[in-house]
């Protein structure tokens, strides 16, 4: 603030008055200087983040609860109190936005920080309890004649109580007791006394708050933060102490686990544990992406006991396994989840894992249904090797991968039922279900599945009929429903799927009725596998235009009748190279000489 020079004792009125002016000239080219530079920073402020935001009123909010503390020991604790339930409140306004999937996270950021606002400063209609932080009308940033100076000046005692007038004179005593209200418009003009010092940084508008305790006249420095730590705590992530990031992370976590996150002995609570105290990269709460990617990754290395894994588990586990990617590989290291095992992303975001045979003991946790980007899961453990054996069900939420092209967990123990929530995975292009224990009936939800190529569920306790709604899965190149407790008769909508390659229905003794006449449509099959079912009646000679057929079983059927000469020439002129049938001893059910046409009979 320009300093008003003291005027000598031997200047003239009008001298005075004339070096007055020139002062006040003075002051308002250097006040349209500083407003342009306080509009500089101002824009540059709002550039700031929403999340940023929403950390500056926690610790405005904290400030204001020390600030209070100090006037009395049962003030401190109600508001010690009112702080905490405030923190609470913050991140149940957290997992609010997460649960209503705001999956822009800059919008999430800003629906969260007004939630925030209308909360603690109560910015919606109607008269507020408390004073709010800013007054109703905004101030202007550029000086009007009726305010020369926007900086607030500091005289050599406080007064008492705000005066309307400018202060001529110092109060002789500082004030004895907080004002009980707080001050509601900025001084209206200069004073005549010089300050001791030049004061930092104007404010924008007036101040909203009583002054906590007595001043002393002291000027007081600031500094470049005027947002101390509460209690001289340490401080992380943009000022947050230890406890208000573990809430705030708390709350986040809580919309993909629950109450899980706080629950001890849960793979989610030793994941959160990590998390929060572990994991070197040490996220921050505004780190949306990071702190539910490592958390998620983590609960699926918890939940499959990880530490036993055959490659590539973490580096503190007691038998580090070998890991060919070297240390920023292994689940848990501080790298990038892109780098971890098995796991593959696009632009930043997990679109895949694939961690089959690698010794996966455990349960499949939900946890993995919110990362939105997921293309491709890979859990399959090969019967023969034995190499995962993951148990339990198959998350419902894995219908929320709407990107989800391939759903492979074969040769595991999982149980129950397919989820109806996988229907909703319309760009489904894979299921790989076999060789589990899996049960129930065939969905006619899969006719949802437009785009399916690849189905397998085969050696599983799968019962019911043969859903007709999977003939609308006309893209379907492979299907393998044998070894399980089908029946009924294939459908006649089945027609439709006239690009199948593989059809294999074997080991379903329930199944009756005849072979369709369409399946001789079928010209690119391959392989047609019929056996040990109850099919009856005589084998179409439609089938003997499947020049394309390498295999076909017919045998411990019901079939009668001859083998179709269309059939038998296949042999020598088409790809058929393995025919077989019921046509051994004196009086077989089905006519089939052998070797020519039947290559065993049964």
């Amino acid at each position: 603030m320009s300093v008003v020079g003291s005027a000598s004792a031997a200047a003239t009125e009008s001298e005075r008055e004339k070096k007055s002016n020139r002062h006040r000239r003075l002051r308002r080219a250097a006040n349209v200087v500083k407003v342009n530079k306080i509009e500089d920073a101002d824009r540059s402020k709002q550039q700031e983040t929403a999340a940023q935001k929403i950390y500056r009123i926690l610790n405005d909010e904290r400030t204001r609860t020390n600030n209070i503390r100090s006037t009395s020991s049962t003030t401190s604790n109600s508001n010690t109190s009112n702080h905490d339930d405030r923190q609470l409140l913050a991140a149940g306004m957290i997992a609010e936005v997460n649960n209503k999937r705001v999956i822009d996270d800059e919008d999430a950021s800003y629906v969260m920080t007004h939630m925030l606002q209308r909360q603690f400063f109560s910015i919606p209609g109607g008269p507020t309890k408390r004073p709010t932080r800013r007054p109703t009308r905004s101030p202007t940033y550029r000086p009007t004649p009726s305010m020369p100076i926007r900086e607030p000046t500091i005289i050599d005692e406080p007064t008492r109580n705000p005066n309307p007038q400018p202060t001529r004179s110092p109060n002789p005593q500082p004030t004895r007791s907080p004002n009980p209200q707080p001050t509601r418009n900025p001084t209206l003009g200069p004073t005549d006394r010089p300050i001791k010092d030049p004061t930092y940084e104007p404010t924008r508008g007036p101040t909203n708050r009583p002054t906590p305790s007595p001043t002393d006249g002291t000027p007081t420095d600031p500094g470049p933060n005027p947002l101390p730590p509460s209690n001289n705590q340490e401080t992380v992530c943009n000022r947050l102490t230890p406890d208000e990031r573990q809430t705030l992370i708390s709350a986040q976590l809580a919309t993909y686990s629950g109450n899980k996150v706080n629950l001890p002995g849960t793979p989610q609570y030793q994941a959160f544990q990590w998390l929060i105290n572990e994991d070197a990269v040490q996220v921050c709460p505004d780190d949306f992406l990071d702190v539910k990617q490592r958390y998620i990754l983590a609960v699926l290395y918890f939940s499959t006991d990880g530490d036993n894994w055959n490659n590539c588990n973490a580096f503190s586990s007691a038998n580090p396994s070998p890991c060919l990617a070297g240390d920023e590989g292994r689940f848990l290291s501080s790298s990038d989840v892109c780098f971890w095992f098995g796991v593959s992303c696009n632009r930043l975001r997990i679109s895949g894992i694939s961690i089959d045979e690698n010794n996966l003991r455990g349960f499949l946790p939900d946890e993995i249904g919110y990362l939105e980007q997921i293309e491709d899961l890979d859990f399959d453990g090969e019967l023969e090797e034995g190499l995962n054996y993951l148990i339990g069900t198959i998350p419902t939420t894995f219908g929320l991968l709407q990107k989800l092209v391939t759903l492979d967990l074969d040769s595991n123990e999982l149980t129950g039922s397919i989820p109806e929530e996988i229907f909703d995975a319309e760009r489904l292009t894979i299921i790989d279900l076999d060789s589990n224990e899996l049960t129930g009936t065939l969905s006619a939800k899969f006719a949802n599945l437009e785009e399916l190529q690849i189905l397998f569920l085969d050696n599983n306790g799968f019962f019911g009929t043969l859903p007709s709604g999977m003939g609308e899965m006309e893209r379907l190149r492979f299907l393998r429903l044998d070894r399980n407790e089908l029946s009924g008769t294939i459908p006649d909508e089945w027609e439709a799927m006239e690009k199948l390659r593989v059809l294999f229905l074997n080991n379903n003794g329930g199944i009756s009725g005849t072979i369709p006449e369409y399946l001789g449509d079928f010209i690119d099959m391959q392989q047609l596998s019929l056996f040990d079912t109850g099919i009856s009646g005589t084998i179409p000679s439609s089938l003997g235009q499947l020049t394309n057929l390498i295999n076909l079983f017919l045998h411990f059927t019901d079939l009668t009748g001859t083998m179709p000469q269309e059939i038998c020439d296949l042999r020598t002129s088409g790809a058929l190279n393995f025919l077989t049938a019921d046509c051994a001893g004196d009086n077989p059910k089905l006519e089939c000489s052998q070797p020519d046409c039947c290559t065993v009979c049964f």
